[in-house]
């Protein structure tokens, strides 16, 4: 809908379309000098690296010291992000979900709890490679107490697990 200084407001393009057209359009639209500025979803479809501007938008991260945090923090140093101007911490998935499913947010997330979501298309993935992000698994047990046998059973038998999973893991 153009404005009254002759600008476009909102440009709303069906998702089935988006990743073919939004390149097209914005192309032509930058031939004359026109700026966009775009949901996370749409600029990812414009960019190669579609975490270059993530910095933009509110994340929604695991909550600091969490083995989930880390893997998040690992994800974003390792794409050469550092720390984020405005971010959400919480472990609650129905706040994330909520927060997410109202705003430009961009909710980095164990795949399991996003994927309720993803299925039924409330929300999207970035076309982002998350290789090396695996959800862990861990087990506790009180420092005061030996495992009994059968627990010492299902951790050795994880152990053995992880050891040929690694063993067979391409590096890329």
């Amino acid at each position: 809908k153009p404005s009254v200084c002759n600008a476009l407001g909102t440009a709303l393009v069906h998702a089935d379309i988006a990743a073919t057209l939004l390149p097209k359009m914005a192309a032509r639209l930058a031939e004359k000098g026109v700026q966009l500025r775009c949901d996370v979803q749409s600029l990812a479809l414009l960019q190669a690296n579609p975490l270059a501007h993530l910095q933009r938008f509110t994340v929604i991260l695991p909550t600091q010291g969490t083995a989930i945090r880390h893997s998040a923090d690992s994800f974003l140093l390792t794409h050469g992000l550092g720390a984020l101007a405005r971010t959400v911490e919480t472990l609650a998935v129905s706040v994330a979900r909520g927060y997410t499913a109202q705003s430009d947010a961009v909710w980095l997330a164990p795949f399991g709890a996003a994927r309720p979501d993803l299925d039924s298309g409330a929300l999207r993935p970035l076309p982002v490679s998350m290789a090396g992000t695996e959800e862990l698994v861990g087990l506790s047990l009180r420092a005061d107490m030996a495992p009994t046998p059968a627990q010492a059973e299902v951790m050795g038998a994880i152990r053995g697990l992880a050891l040929e999973r690694r063993a067979t893991r391409v590096v890329p």
